[in-house]
């Protein structure tokens, strides 16, 4: 049977799996794709409706943070199910991520890299009207930019093809 008990558990997966070194796109980690369209366009915080499948602002949605949206929402019904609840027992569910585009400071394995502050906050709100909810915080860089490095899969390729 379906149980709200979960919905904490949920919203903790859900902020931690998508702020993490597990979310790669392209040839970045996706809040690196992230951190890096909110300092190109000012904007700091991207709003995504889980159960809507929608996100703006579009300036921080470049195709690798998109696809991984994306891929969040889609996959949502099927963590709930996993988790032990279920769809039906959840009226809303909204991820927030910001970053303090005004902090930076040296990443400290490669001083080269400009890291800033985020914040992620994904809250559940139950077919009672409880909300469920869960933060991560730390700090992040990006590693790259789209010019300057490969992708994962242009890099796999050459590295099976190695004789």
């Amino acid at each position: 049977m379906p149980t709200h008990k979960v919905l904490n558990s949920v919203a903790h997966n859900t902020a931690h799996s998508f702020t993490s070194a597990m979310n790669y796109w392209d040839n970045d980690y996706v809040m690196g794709h992230l951190l890096l369209a909110a300092r190109n366009s000012g904007k700091s915080i991207l709003h995504v409706d889980l159960l809507r499948a929608t996100a703006e602002p579009p300036e921080l949605l470049p195709p690798p943070v998109l696809g991984s949206v994306m891929s969040y929402c889609s996959q949502f019904p099927a963590l709930l199910q996993r988790s032990g609840s279920d769809l039906s027992l959840v009226s809303a569910a909204q991820m927030t991520v910001t970053y303090d585009l005004t902090q930076t400071r040296p990443f400290s394995s490669d001083p080269r890299l400009i890291e800033s502050p985020f914040f992620c906050e994904v809250q559940i709100i139950d077919d009672n009207g409880k909300p469920h909810s869960d933060q991560v915080s730390g700090w992040w860089c990006p590693e790259t930019t789209s010019a300057s490095k490969p992708s994962l899969w242009a890099r796999l390729q050459a590295w099976f093809r190695r004789p």
